[in-house]
This record gives C-alpha cells, structure tokens and sequence, in this order.
C-alpha cells in the first residue's frame, strides 16, 4: 500500500483557471452543487468573496491540495472541508 500525502492550503487566485476548468465536467455538474453554465466569474467569486467569508465564519473553510500526486481530480477542485 503506497501512502499518497499532499500539502494543503487556503484557494487562491491562482486557483481559478483550475476550478473553472473543472466544473465545467459533466461529472462535476451532476455531483456538486455548482451552476450548470459556471464561467469564471462564477470562480473568482469563490475564491475572492465565498471563501473569505466562509473561513472569517466558519462556514465555508477549504483547503485544496497544493500538490497531489496523479488522481482523483474532483479531489483537487474541491479540497477539504469543515462542515
């Protein structure tokens, strides 16, 4: 069993390409809660306006891989959460 770590930390706006790109995947779409036309604005106001908020509340704190190893790519859009 090989052990896959990864260094996470807070989406940026370095991010936003990435997540645009990948919610535009149909199995993104069908899974996530995520508009069925997202464009880039969509992403800049996660990373920009929805993340700050969430992480000043409480309520929406992500943490996206800053480096993974080949894998499962919804794991690199939507990182890790508390709920």
């Amino acid at each position: 069993m090989e052990l896959i770590t990864a260094r996470l930390r807070a989406p940026m706006e370095s991010d936003i390409e990435k997540i645009t790109a990948i919610c535009q995947e149909p199995e993104i779409v069908a899974f996530a809660t995520v508009p069925s036309s997202y464009r880039r604005e969509h992403a800049e106001a996660f990373v920009t306006e929805a993340i700050p908020h969430g992480w000043a509340a409480t309520t929406n704190t992500r943490w996206p891989p800053e480096s993974f190893p080949a894998g499962p790519r919804i794991s690199q859009a939507s990182g890790l959460g508390l709920q």
